[in-house]
């Protein structure tokens, strides 16, 4: 057969880093050509399990997507109306790379939705006040914000398996989540593990009661692939513009075997 259909365009995602695998030169990489090397299906594979290049895709799901698509996804997040969404980042000055890296945000002005995009990753309590932290960071310089929320998307049936040391900490629901989190900003035990957070305490003393209100007020929501399958399947049926773009993602979903 001479001719078969172009591959899904996630494909080409992985088409432009074998590119660039095999020409490092070109971003001003070199390859040691006496030293052995494992080959690009190698990779490839690694690739394909990890979340980063997820979070690449998803990303441009959501910047080529129209504002239709956008809400009903963030609404089936929420459960709940959220229209008028947009794309934002939050500036390296607002919010501390080294704290939190968010995956997506979206916003319309007066609501921020927070997006953490996991595959096989735990989470844990510290993530979710570093997300506290980012929320204060930028309404703060954002008076206009009046929610937050902040949406946890993983395998299906896995929501409570994400969180480290879930048994110990007794993690059974997103109110456990949460109260466990006061308790740490409380210094009633320590929750947090990673570096990013204390030091920001240090700099900005007297924040933990704003802290603690942040995580009492904003919005934890479990998710997962397969439901955000169902939504862009039904997206996808009544706009047939856009099916491709969600076909390819839905493609990636089931090549990883989240949905």
């Amino acid at each position: 057969m001479p001719l078969e259909p172009a591959p899904q365009w996630t494909d080409l995602y992985y088409d432009v880093v074998k590119h660039y695998f095999f020409r490092p030169q070109r971003i001003g990489r070199m390859t040691d050509p006496e030293k052995a090397g494992l080959g690009w299906a190698h990779w490839r594979g690694k690739l394909e399990e990890q979340e980063v290049p997820l979070n690449h895709m998803m990303d441009l799901l959501f910047h080529m997507a129209p504002q239709g698509l956008l809400d009903r996804v963030v609404s089936a997040f929420l459960g709940r109306s959220a229209v008028g969404g947009q794309l934002v980042s939050a500036s390296a000055d607002v919010v501390d790379v080294h704290i939190v890296q968010p995956d997506i945000i979206f916003s319309d002005g007066r609501a921020l939705v927070f997006i953490e995009m996991k595959v096989d990753s735990c989470s844990s309590i510290d993530q979710f006040v570093k997300y506290a932290i980012a929320a204060h960071c930028i309404c703060r310089d954002s008076p206009n914000i009046e929610s937050v929320d902040l949406v946890m998307l993983s395998r299906d049936g896995t929501h409570l398996q994400l969180w480290k040391k879930a048994k110990t900490l007794g993690l059974t629901d997103t109110a456990a989540v949460r109260k466990v989190a006061l308790r740490g900003l409380k210094e009633d035990m320590d929750v947090w593990g990673e570096a990013g957070v204390p030091s920001f305490l240090e700099k900005n003393p007297g924040v933990t009661a704003a802290l603690s209100q942040q995580v009492s007020s904003m919005g934890l929501h479990l998710a997962d692939y397969r439901s955000l399958q169902t939504t862009l399947q039904e997206y996808a049926t009544e706009e047939k513009t856009v099916s491709r773009l969600i076909e390819g993602v839905l493609w990636e979903f089931a090549r990883r075997g989240l949905t």
